[in-house]
């Protein structure tokens, strides 16, 4: 079941950073996907409801 979820300053600066840091070799990751999701302006406006996501350009 879908539900809305709030992305704090914090969580996003932590994600962002972690993100920044991650190295996964020799298999693929969805690290690009969190970048573009940790990126994307409008998510970073306030609550998203996860079904907002299956709309996000690739």
């Amino acid at each position: 079941m879908p539900y809305a979820v709030a992305i704090t300053v914090g969580m996003r600066h932590r994600g962002t950073q972690a993100l920044a840091e991650l190295r996964v070799e020799g298999v693929r990751s969805t690290a690009s996907l969190h970048r573009r999701l940790l990126a994307n302006p409008e998510l970073r406006a306030g609550p998203v409801h996860t079904r907002r996501l299956e709309g996000l350009p690739g």
